[in-house]
């Protein structure tokens, strides 16, 4: 027998709020992970939850701060990973290795991780946008700019600029992803699976070290 909120769209008595909205959070989630876009119905979600479709607007007052809230969620350790890595007694090129392999696997978990950002900054409120833009932009950018200046000083890296570099990563990863209808038309991939993540993370690995590591640039 379904739940009862299942039949009705209303949470169950023994539904506290916290969980009604981790509910479509999570339902969310799973239809932009299979759909490869952020653009999805707030009545499919709801659905997916078991939901009623106005717990939308209840619980986040918006579809636009519901996607602020999973934007805060996939991201709630950020900042202490990043801490952790660069506190790390490693040269700043192991570092940068470990943090790309560890970028490939967080867009595999979160695809659409990037375009959400993207999103949020680009037509939400100023106050919206800068609550992303402290708490999730800032610390990676001056994640960037440590790392790079740790790998100068400790002769494993060149003095790029953390911008590019930042863009060079972020691009990267969110593209195995963001482009998935590019990459069935063009090769025949279809989903990115335990091998391909691996093999796109050392290619990608390999393909930044070389470039950044300290000596004469490649003619």
């Amino acid at each position: 027998m379904k739940p009862a909120s299942r039949r009705t769209g209303r949470p169950r008595k023994d539904d506290d709020r916290a969980a009604a909205r981790e509910r479509l959070l999570d339902a969310a989630h799973d239809l932009m992970c299979e759909r490869s876009t952020i653009d999805v119905p707030l009545l499919e979600i709801a659905l997916r939850a078991g939901l009623n479709v106005a717990l939308v607007n209840y619980y986040f007052g918006s579809k636009d701060g519901m996607l602020l809230q999973m934007a805060m969620r996939n991201q709630s350790n950020y900042v202490a990973v990043l801490r952790r890595l660069l506190d790390a007694d490693f040269p700043g090129a192991t570092k940068l290795s470990l943090h790309i392999r560890g970028m490939v696997r967080a867009f595999r978990r979160v695809p659409y991780l990037q375009r959400l950002h993207h999103k949020i900054l680009r037509d939400s409120s100023e106050e919206e946008a800068r609550q992303v833009a402290v708490a999730l932009i800032q610390p990676l950018a001056d994640f960037y700019r440590e790392l790079v200046t740790q790998g100068v000083a400790d002769g494993t890296l060149k003095a790029v600029d953390p911008m590019h570099l930042y863009v060079t990563i972020m691009g990267a990863c969110d593209f195995l992803y963001s482009g998935s209808a590019s990459l069935a038309h063009g090769f025949g991939v279809h989903g990115v699976d335990d091998e391909l993540c691996d093999t796109y993370s050392e290619h990608l690995v390999a393909l930044v070290m070389q470039g950044i590591r300290p000596g004469p640039a490649p003619e």
